[in-house]
C-alpha cells in the first residue's frame, strides 16, 4: 500500500509527485498484513505506474 510515511508518521517526498502518476518515480510502500511499524514503510519502494492501495496519514497542525 502507498503511504509515503515513516513509522514515526513523518511524511516523505517519495510520493509519486504528490500522488500524480509519474512513470519513472517510486514511492514508499508499507506492508498491509502486519501490525507493527512495517505497515508504513515495510517494503521496497514501488514504481508509481503500478497499483496499490493508498493510505492517507493525517498530521496534526
Amino acid at each position: 500500500m502507498w503511504t509515503a510515511t515513516t513509522p514515526m508518521g513523518i511524511g516523505l517526498d517519495d510520493d509519486c509527485n504528490d500522488w500524480n502518476l509519474q512513470l519513472i518515480d517510486e514511492a514508499v510502500v508499507g506492508e498491509c498484513t502486519v501490525k507493527d511499524t512495517r505497515w508504513t514503510q515495510g517494503c521496497a519502494p514501488r514504481m508509481c505506474n503500478l497499483t496499490a492501495h493508498l493510505y492517507c496519514v493525517e498530521q496534526g497542525l
